[in-house]
């Protein structure tokens, strides 16, 4: 398994460093080793690589988030003895997934200006608006991304981006099960002394197929006879498992 690793590094490191000569011209260089997840039935989550390499001795932050959304977030409160939702906040430009990796600790790559700027770390997010401080609104925005993080869509902690050699390295994301669909954007950010000095973007396209594809686009086009199939195989599978109890 080892010997097979290591060809598929080298591999990847003479096709990157083939790429045409106009490439050099950029401070990092780098691709995916795959640019499609696919969730199939029984799918239970993958893992995402990046390769690349950096032409100086730059710090690199690379970042993979999921299709943008707007999420509202409730607060439940007791009134006479029930649970109900008695505020919310609402929150655009949210992405569906986000995680992030990087060649040194977050406080030393650039000033928290920057960090923001580009959303470097998942407490740089940016929700509200950049001037605005509102500490009803914070409670909120933290309620949100620890949900996010329990979902495991939302990074902890930052990944760590590894060198095979001084100027080749590779970053692994991973991809948890309820990972949801859509185009994915995988940015790679290199630095000198705090400043940014390139990105490259790519794209992931994640995406239900087979009958797990199926199954979507009927329950969507035909949301009324899915839940009723639902309903009555729960009442079959119910009745099935109390005549088998009972002999």
């Amino acid at each position: 398994m080892r010997r097979i690793l290591f060809t598929f590094y080298i591999f990847a490191g003479l096709m990157i460093f083939a790429l045409p000569v106009m490439a050099q011209d950029k401070e990092i260089t780098v691709d995916l080793a795959s640019d499609h997840v696919d969730i199939t039935t029984g799918f239970n989550g993958t893992r995402l690589q990046l390769f690349g390499v950096r032409h100086d001795k730059g710090d690199l932050a690379v970042i993979v988030r999921g299709p943008i959304r707007t999420m509202s977030v409730r607060k439940k409160e007791s009134v006479l003895g029930a649970w109900i939702n008695r505020s919310f906040e609402t929150f655009k430009g949210v992405p569906s997934y986000y995680n992030y990796a990087l060649s040194a600790p977050l406080d030393k790559i650039a000033s928290p200006e920057i960090l923001k700027k580009y959303g470097i770390g998942t407490e740089n997010l940016q929700f509200n608006k950049p001037d605005s401080v509102d500490e009803k609104r914070e409670t909120f925005r933290s309620a949100m991304i620890r949900n996010k993080q329990n979902q495991r869509l939302f990074a902890r902690e930052p990944e760590e981006i590894s060198f095979i050699n001084p100027d080749f390295f590779r970053a692994d994301f991973y991809i948890p099960s309820n990972v949801p669909v859509g185009e994915y954007e995988v940015q790679a950010i290199y630095l000198t002394k705090g400043v940014v000095q390139d990105i490259q973007t790519k794209t992931v396209r994640v995406a239900q197929v087979g009958v797990a594809a199926n199954l979507h686009e009927f329950a969507y086009k035909n949301s009324l006879m899915y839940g009723a199939v639902c309903v009555i195989l729960a009442l079959f599978a119910g009745w099935f498992s109390n005549r088998v109890r009972r002999g």
